[in-house]
């Protein structure tokens, strides 16, 4: 059922529970109202500042990123609608559950790894003044504690 956000039709999906619904809704909504805003930072992308230009190209790559998760997350509300409504089950079984906990277990090690290493280079920065590296360094451990998050849901 993998529609491109502008064939929607706006209506929320058979099978889908009332805070499925409303989510649906909401994150449909949310890509209608936002359409504009990764256009103003692709024209901060063109600035002539190199930093600036690059600053404002890691926002614009998250904000396409952000219009992709909601894509993504619309159609998977949409496919779990379509397998409640036909009587499907949705749940994984035992053994998934483990190989998934495996794979989880090494996510987690390695990111947990990253974190060390964005530290250490941060502290062999922290006498530079002013930088962008830093600000980089920052937005990338900020990123990967987000994984961390999302591996221990």
């Amino acid at each position: 059922m993998n529609v491109t956000f502008n064939e929607r039709n706006g209506q929320v999906p058979t099978g889908l529970g009332a805070a499925d619904a409303d989510l649906h809704g909401r994150l449909v909504k949310h890509l209608e109202s936002e359409g504009e805003l990764v256009g103003e930072y692709e024209r901060l992308v063109a600035s002539p500042s190199p930093y600036v230009s690059f600053l404002a190209g890691l926002i614009a790559e998250d904000e396409r990123r952000h219009h992709g998760i909601y894509e993504e997350w619309i159609d998977s509300l949409e496919n779990i609608a379509e397998l409640q409504f036909s009587g499907v089950p949705t749940g994984l079984d035992a053994e998934h559950v483990t190989e998934l906990r495996s794979i989880l277990d090494r996510l987690t090690e390695a990111e947990l790894q990253d974190i060390e290493d964005l530290d250490e280079l941060q502290q062999r920065r922290r006498h530079a003044g002013p930088d962008p590296v830093r600000l980089v360094l920052e937005v990338m451990r900020m990123d990967t504690e987000k994984h961390l998050r999302i591996l221990s849901s």
